[in-house]
C-alpha cells in the first residue's frame, strides 16, 4: 500500500481533491488495510468454528464420517479423528466387503 501512495495522491489531485485531503484519506485506507483484513478473517473463522461445533455436537456421527472422508489421504489426521471417535464413545468399524460403501459412512445399529 505504501508503494502506491504517491500514485493515489496524484490521481486524487487530478480529480480535484486537495493534496492534504488525499493524504488523509490514504492514511485512513492504510490503517484499515492493516486491521480490516485481519478482522474480516477473524469473523469468518469464528463463524466457521461455531458451525463446526454445532455440527459436532448435534450430528456427531455425520460430522466424524464427513471429517474422515475429507481427510482420508492424510494418515495422521485419520488417526486423530479415530482417537476422537473413541473419546466420543463412537465405534469405528473396519471395512467389510459385504457391507462397506466407498467412503466413510454412518451406520446406526
Amino acid at each position: 500500500m505504501v508503494q502506491i501512495k504517491e500514485e493515489f495522491i496524484k490521481g486524487a489531485i487530478e480529480n480535484n481533491v486537495q493534496k492534504k485531503t488525499a493524504s488523509e484519506i490514504f492514511d485512513l485506507i492504510l490503517d484499515f488495510a492493516d486491521y480490516g483484513f485481519n478482522k474480516s478473517h477473524g469473523v469468518a473463522y469464528s463463524v466457521l468454528a461455531f458451525y463446526t461445533a454445532y455440527l459436532k455436537t448435534h450430528y456427531p456421527l455425520e460430522f466424524l464420517a464427513t471429517s474422515m472422508e475429507c481427510r482420508k489421504d492424510d494418515e495422521t489426521e485419520l488417526q486423530q479423528l479415530a482417537n476422537e471417535c473413541r473419546k466420543m464413545k463412537t465405534s469405528l468399524r473396519a471395512p467389510d466387503v459385504n457391507e462397506s460403501m466407498m467412503g466413510f459412512t454412518v451406520k446406526v445399529l
